[in-house]
């Protein structure tokens, strides 16, 4: 079973005033909630207390949300990477 992660951007803006931070380039800052979906028997899931009590979705996942501030996180990323699909 395999972890997922869905990114809902919500905003996009330039990073840095557009400066380019060598070979990656310039980055954007994208805001929105992230979405994770956990597999609670996986090994990098042993260090969370008590995951194996914790609902679990149809496919066997533990699912939440973060969100950093309100409604929010923050990610950064190089425009090369952040322009693909």
């Amino acid at each position: 079973m395999t972890n997922r992660v869905e990114l809902r951007i919500a905003e996009r803006f330039v990073f840095a005033d557009g400066h380019e931070f060598g070979t990656a380039g310039a980055y954007e800052r994208l805001t929105g909630p992230a979405h994770f979906r956990v597999d609670p028997h996986a090994p990098a899931q042993r260090a969370v207390t008590d995951i194996d009590k914790a609902k679990t979705d149809s496919d066997g996942f533990v699912a939440f949300t973060a969100d950093r501030g309100a409604p929010r996180c923050d990610v950064k990323l190089p425009l090369s990477r952040a322009a693909q699909p």
